[in-house]
């Protein structure tokens, strides 16, 4: 049983015609109700008629996006390329999900973030703000990326990690277990940063570096090479 139909409008968006969908059936999770209209979407491939998937507001979903499962979109957010949006994932505001990225498993993705490339974010993750994941990296495990933070390449970002600021991590660096990276530093090239540490202004950890336990890296400094700094150590260098 099919739970939503096309209404005959349509918009022109950037030379693609999308179609304005309306309820067929009562969807309560996604609080909506038999006679409501929907987003927009291009073909009925792009919203999957199984499972309580919705969107709604003028949200814009084409090409071979899917969205599927439980997922809501709503705003003005738009998934398109052959981006994949499932499980109880909610993308909003104003939101991009786009190439072949995925967010799933109960993910957030508001403000006006971007995840693309071949990123996943699943696993209660919130990512908001001016925030870009993308490239191959991961980010997950009720981990929170906001500002104009950048995770990319093949970063992983897990357990109630957070990122934000100006701060990058990329290449194949990895920040987990409540460690934080803020303002404009920097984690790449296989450095990991994980417990409760924390790496911020402009101090940068690459090179197989290991920042962990209650260890704080700030100001100008750098931590490369084998170098491990943990429990509660200050490096900082102004």
């Amino acid at each position: 049983m099919k739970k939503y139909c096309f209404t005959g409008e349509t918009i022109d968006h950037y030379g693609v015609t999308l179609h304005r969908i309306k309820a067929l059936v009562d969807i309560p999770n996604q609080r909506v109700w038999a006679g409501n209209l929907g987003g927009w979407i291009e073909k009925e491939e792009n919203l999957s008629h199984d499972g309580e998937a919705w969107v709604m507001n003028e949200v814009k979903v084409y090409a071979d996006a899917r969205v599927y499962g439980d997922a809501r979109i709503c705003d003005n957010a738009q998934i398109y390329g052959k981006a994949q949006v499932y499980g109880h994932a909610w993308v909003h505001s104003n939101a991009i999900v786009y190439g072949k990225a995925e967010v799933f498993h109960y993910a957030e993705i508001c403000g006006n973030a971007q995840v693309y490339g071949c990123a996943r974010v699943f696993d209660h993750t919130k990512i908001c703000g001016n925030a870009k994941i993308h490239g191959k990296a991961w980010v997950y495990g009720r981990t929170f990326i906001h500002g104009k933070a950048r995770v990319y390449d093949d970063a992983r970002i897990y357990n109630q990690a957070e990122v934000c600021g100006d701060a990058e991590v990329y290449d194949n660096a990895q920040v987990c277990g409540e460690a934080i990276v803020n303002n404009d530093a920097l984690i790449y090239d296989e450095a990991i940063v994980s417990g409760h540490a924390s790496v911020y202004n402009y101090a940068q950890v690459y090179g197989n570096a290991r920042v962990s336990g209650e260890a704080t890296i700030y100001g100008k400094a750098k931590v490369f090479g084998k170098t491990q700094v943990s429990g509660d150590r200050e490096v900082c260098t102004f």
